[in-house]
């Protein structure tokens, strides 16, 4: 075989800007070439009976390395590739925004977080728990499946491979199951001036969220409309 140790992940990571590499071959290998993200790098060789050992220095970030065993006649004898991550000067990330803030307690709803030093590999907690659906779409922005959760407030957290981490305490509220009442645009269980004022934003000013449309359809006219809003104010003034 030709191969570094086996218990080596495929990805790496590492604080150090340097690491020792070391890995077996046959005897048939004659030398060796170090490729690190598509450049051959030009770096010595310590060589034992069936042994071999390279000093590393790490570029920042992600090094994608191939290394390739050559016998005598220059005939490839095998080759090896993985991945070491240098999270030297890594910052921790930090958690600005998550939204939407609120999802039922089964989960499942797509959350955008937001916030900066965010790294491929990230993890997202809601509280305690781990999100298994975790897109990390740049250092600023992270999309996550809120996994099930209990009734109230919960802190959302960034975890980076490198273990740091920063949250936004009480960031997402689960919210229990309620019984369906036409009319509660707020999904407060109650139908008020507020229902007929959040119908009001939701048509004429920036759309505010509204959990749940069939609810702020009043008259049950299949959409949601200013006479929705109407109903709401001829019931509670005119009765």
């Amino acid at each position: 075989s030709f191969a570094i140790p086996a218990n080596w992940p495929g990805v790496y990571y590492t604080a150090r800007t340097t690491e020792r590499l070391r890995g077996t071959a046959p005897l048939a290998v004659e030398s060796i070439v170090l490729v690190r993200n598509g450049e051959q790098l030009n770096i010595p060789v310590a060589w034992g009976t069936t042994t071999w050992t390279i000093d590393l220095s790490l570029g920042p970030d992600s090094n994608e390395l191939e290394i390739f065993g050559f016998g005598l006649e220059g005939e490839l004898i095998g080759s090896t590739s993985f991945t070491i991550v240098s999270t030297a000067g890594w910052q921790p990330p930090v958690v600005a925004d998550v939204d939407p803030g609120f999802g039922p307690v089964q989960g499942g709803v797509q959350v955008d977080v937001t916030g900066s030093q965010f790294r491929a590999g990230a993890r997202v907690f809601f509280g305690s728990t781990e999100s298994t659906q975790v897109a990390v779409a740049s250092a600023a922005e992270i999309r996550a499946a809120a996994p099930p959760g209990s009734a109230g407030m919960v802190a959302v957290r960034v975890q980076n491979p490198d273990n740091q981490s920063g949250e936004r305490a009480a960031a997402f509220e689960y919210l229990a199951p309620r019984s369906f009442l036409r009319g509660d645009a707020t999904g407060d269980g109650e139908v008020d001036l507020a229902d007929a004022v959040r119908i009001l934003f939701f048509l004429f000013t920036d759309g505010s969220l509204i959990q749940c449309l069939d609810a702020a359809d009043t008259d049950n006219g299949g959409s949601v409309n200013l006479t929705d809003a109407v109903a709401i104010l001829n019931y509670l003034f005119k009765g």
